[in-house]
């Protein structure tokens, strides 16, 4: 119904709000000025339609600060109109100056509408439907419902906000006591960082926030100092955040005091007086964000939507399309969502244990790194329905009610509105938003992050039983190896290694083990293991300097604090005395604790070792500063400590039985007499048993003397085959990393090369014969001689390939088929180098540009000694400088965890975030990523090559 005119006889309409008829009654500013509509068939996809064009109309329209409450309350409405009635819909959008009305129409108007007039419930909250009516209350300036013999009609107004001219935002004015306290006076780093990602200026309060002269800082790279909150496949990190146009969040800074100093940065990119690209970064300390932090957020982009209309996802209404396909993601994207949808400074989303008793931060936005990953809050804090995650809550003072959300001790935020997730009545979660200033939420804000967290609810906690799902099967793997492990030996030493190394990094990122000899003795530090070996001796002096864990049979892990107290207050009269000794430099000692202090500064926990109804040690796993542990891994951890404390304990019996035998025979040996077997038989026989020992001896003797000689030649073979140094290529940086596998390093397997050939250009190569010994050692030294041989001649790399595709063919049942991987570089004088490839059956050279792209360089084509005729052909690369080229083997792409494999796609993943980097470290950084990807040792050979193109020095 448009305005003006006569309203039905038969109409209910909401005096909270009034009434927006009749004509009479309106003011100037709500002519209509713009008029759209569209009838919608009763169909499921209908009411993804209508969203998309009521959000497209208001867009049009410059109303984008009510397009979220518009196509709320019209999905709500059509739904109850397409679904629930069955019947066509009409959306109708009004247009005024000063807001906007929409009316949705159906033709089913005998159905009951609860009035609030008339005092008929609304219904319950937490009812799958009948809330259109609920969120038009809560949302709407006005709102009515009006009938007519064919049709019923439910219309709501949204207004748009009053702003002043000039003003952008503003809060409101607040006495001095409750003004937030600064430490000094404020102070803004300012530091520029040029394009390669190192800093260029660094300004004073810099130096005073962070400990850093100028010139210990200027020239490197701004992500060596850098503590980013990075959770894997989600969010944006340092580099990609450097490089955009404008960028405003939280990390960290890790200060010379070796602590993390969190920070509130915002990055502008701007042109230096050279023309070159750099960022301006404006730091302040986080509690201090609201110097920089811009107040007002844009609304929460809607969900895309298919060309049919159809959408693509349940929720897609909140969190978008395509929705992302990973647990971490999805959360991530939940808190940012649900933070700019409440205009909040901070959102966070925990998930429930299996026991409900706890929840475990799994998603943040807007608050400290130490609020960040599967730290652990309970799930009632208190008596009533504020003080449990079960029910909505809204605080509007934190200040009035301490401790009220534990999450947000000390974070600066006043007010914050929380709701649960659940899945049939099951708590699933929380999900909260907070804000700096009080009293911002009211209930209104609750039901809306209700409605959004109802709407998610079901697909977070499918991803979530999927990632359990994942985690048990590896945790069952995992724990049946290291049965296997445990029962494998009798050793007291070797099982306390087999603990720590089961437990690093699998599980934590350093590990000690604590024994106890009898309930009389003192727990005894006797393992250390570290990720990083370098800081094993460091690790080891720290815990020698504290007084152990006690001794506690109570089953579970137990928080033990005392490791990084005492790191933090090591790492303090580090810097102390070398302030006093020479205050601009960190010399190695108090380089080595504040590594130390670091590493141990994060979460670490006591496992009791508990064998027969007695303690005899304690497991401890640590993690590096500001890290938790997830509460999985906290569960795989004391199956494992159980099955430990057997091993140990059988090994320590079997010592003791051991003893106990040996000193029964001595005991039945005379006194007198030496005590040798040999004197309890008759000379001849002791002659007669001597030379049979003489034999066996001799033949042990000659077996380790061969297996020295056949080890020796395996080696020097081995040597052999790889090429015995490499040229220095002018303008382009060369990096080569090789990784035998297999005890002994047998010959064969993987080789490489780089070389010189005419006209002052490069061979390169990098191959893998099939299998390994002889055979493969002998086509392995054919294809490295012949390949140089060949293209010092002139041939082009066809031709080389084609060639030695005969030679391998040539050797009959010897031959073995190769992938190769073969090309010419050549240096240009505009900085540049133009490659010539060919790919015979290896893997593809990835090339990585400076926008952090990554693309092959090269197409698939037939492996060598297979086939007698080869039509291969060669295909140019032009290195910018910048680019990186990235050569593989394929134990890197196939180095497999389980059912996963590395592949191609993850390899170019890797390599994406290599942007920057030099030869060296893009071939370290791949190594490293590769290493980590599995626990078991490589099955296969790895060889990496790559090649950079370093970008020209400025003046």
């Amino acid at each position: 119904m448009l305005p003006g005119e006569q309203p039905p006889a038969s109409g209910a309409e909401h005096p909270d709000h009034g009434s927006l008829d009749p004509a009479d009654n309106r003011t100037r500013s709500s002519v209509i000025t713009a008029r759209a509509a569209h009838t919608f068939e009763p169909v499921g996809r209908s009411v993804a339609a209508a969203r998309a064009f009521v959000r497209d109309t208001l867009q049009g329209w410059g109303f984008g600060d009510v397009v979220d409450d518009a196509v709320v309350l019209t999905s709500e409405l059509v739904t109850n109109a397409v679904v629930h009635a069955g019947t066509a819909a009409e959306v109708v959008c009004l247009r005024s100056g000063d807001g906007v009305r929409i009316e949705v129409s159906d033709r089913y108007p005998e159905r009951e509408i609860p009035l609030q007039s008339s005092g008929v419930a609304m219904g319950s909250p937490d009812r799958e439907g009948g809330r259109g009516l609920q969120l038009c209350a809560a949302l709407a300036t006005r709102w009515g419902v009006e009938y007519s013999p064919a049709h019923k009609h439910v219309w709501f107004r949204l207004d748009l906000p009053e702003r002043q001219v000039g003003t952008r935002t503003a809060g409101p004015s607040v006495s001095t006591e409750l003004l937030p306290l600064a430490d000094e006076r404020v102070r803004v780093a300012v530091i520029q960082i040029d394009s390669e990602g190192a800093v260029s200026a660094w300004n004073d309060d810099a130096q005073e926030l962070f400990g850093y002269p100028a010139k210990q800082i200027i020239g490197k790279p701004l992500t060596d100092y850098a503590a980013w909150p990075h959770t894997p496949g989600t969010s944006t990190g340092i580099a990609e955040a450097l490089r955009l146009s404008r960028w405003e969040g939280s990390y960290g800074i890790r200060a010379a005091d070796g602590r993390v100093v969190p920070v509130y940065a915002s990055h502008l990119r701007v042109r230096d007086p050279q023309g070159e690209p750099s960022t301006v970064c404006l730091l302040v300390r986080d509690d201090e964000r609201a110097v920089l932090a811009t107040p007002q957020r844009g609304a929460a982009p809607e969900s895309a939507h298919r060309a049919d209309g159809q959408s693509t996802d349940p929720f897609e209404t909140f969190i978008g399309s395509p929705a992302p396909d990973d647990l971490d993601g999805l959360l991530q994207r939940t808190v940012e969502r649900s933070r700019d949808m409440l205009d909040g400074d901070a959102a966070f989303l925990l998930l429930a244990t299996d026991d409900e008793t706890e929840l475990e931060v799994r998603a943040t936005t807007g608050l400290p790194s130490a609020r960040q990953r599967f730290a652990r809050v309970p799930v009632d804090t208190g008596s009533g329905r504020y003080g449990t995650a079960r029910m909505p809550a809204v605080h509007e003072d934190l200040s009035a009610v301490p401790g009220a959300v534990p999450l947000l001790n000390g974070t600066g935020m006043r007010s914050v509105v929380t709701v649960p997730l659940k899945v049939e009545g099951r708590l699933t979660g929380s999900l909260g938003v907070a804000a700096e200033g009080a009293g911002r939420y009211s209930n209104e804000e609750a039901l809306r992050l209700q409605f959004a967290a109802d709407r998610i609810a079901l697909a977070v906690e499918s991803a979530r039983l999927g990632e359990l799902e994942r985690l048990r099967r590896g945790s069952l793997s995992f724990l049946v190896e290291a049965s296997d492990l445990l029962a494998g030996t009798l050793d007291r030493d070797q099982t306390l290694a087999l603990m720590a190394q089961m437990t690093v990094p699998t599980l934590a990122t350093w590990c000690a083990v604590y024994t106890i000899a009898d309930t009389a003795s003192e727990p005894y530090l006797s393992y250390v293991l570290h990720e990083d070996e370098e800081r094993i001796d460091g690790l080891k002096a720290l815990l020698g300097r504290i007084d152990p864990p006690e001794p506690v049979p109570t089953p579970g892990a137990r928080i033990w604090p005392a490791p990084a107290r005492a790191a933090h207050e090591a790492a303090l009269e580090a810097s102390v005395r070398s302030l006093d000794d020479e205050p601009h430099h960190l010399g190695s000692g108090i380089g080595s604790t504040l590594t130390t202090a670091a590493s141990v500064g994060g979460e670490t926990v006591v496992l009791p070792l508990v064998a027969r109804n007695r303690v005899i040690g304690m497991l401890v796993l640590g993690k590096p500063s500001e890290d938790h542990f997830r509460q999985e891994n906290l569960e795989l951890a004391e199956d494992l400590s159980r099955r430990a404390a057997l091993a140990l304990d059988n090994s320590r019996l079997y010592s003791e039985r051991m003893a106990i035998s040996q000193s029964l025979q001595r005991s039945l040996l005379p006194p007198d007499m030496p005590r040798s077997p040999w004197r309890t038989t008759s000379r001849q026989e002791n002659l007669e048993l001597a030379e049979d020992l003489s034999r066996r001896a001799a033949l042990a003797l000659d077996n380790s003397r061969l297996y020295s000689e056949r080890m020796a030649i395996s080696q020097s073979l081995q040597r052999s085959l790889l090429p015995p140094d490499m040229p220095e290529v002018p303008g382009v940086e060369v990096e080569v990393i090789y990784r035998a596998a297999g005890e002994g390093n047998e010959v064969g397997g993987d080789f490489y090369d780089l070389f010189t050939i005419p006209d002052g250009a490069y061979g390169f190569a990098i191959g893998d014969v099939c299998g390994t010994g002889p055979e493969a050692a002998a086509v392995t030294g054919l294809a490295r001689h012949a390949l140089r041989l060949l293209a010092r001649e002139g041939y082009s790399g066809p031709a080389v390939l084609e060639r030695l595709n005969n030679a391998i063919l040539d050797e009959g049942e010897r031959s073995r088929f190769l992938t190769l991987l073969y090309g010419e570089l050549r240096p240009q004088e505009d900085g540049s180098a133009l490659l010539k490839v060919v790919c015979a059956g290896h893997p593809l050279p990835l090339r990585l540009r400076q926008d952090g792209s990554v693309e092959a360089a090269a197409e698939p084509q037939p492996l060598l000694g297979v086939m007698d005729d080869l039509e291969l052909y060669e295909q140019t690369v032009r290195l910018e400088p910048g680019d990186v080229l990235l050569c593989v083997t394929d134990g890197i792409t196939e180095r497999r965890e389980g059912s996963r494999m590395l592949g191609d796609d993850g390899l170019a993943e890797v390599l994406k975030g290599c942007t920057g980097l030099t030869a060296g470290a893009v071939a370290a950084r791949v190594m490293r990523a590769v290493e980590r990807f599995a626990a078991d040792s490589p099955s296969d050979d790895m060889a990496i090559l790559t090649m950079r193109v370093p970008e020209p020095q400025r003046n």
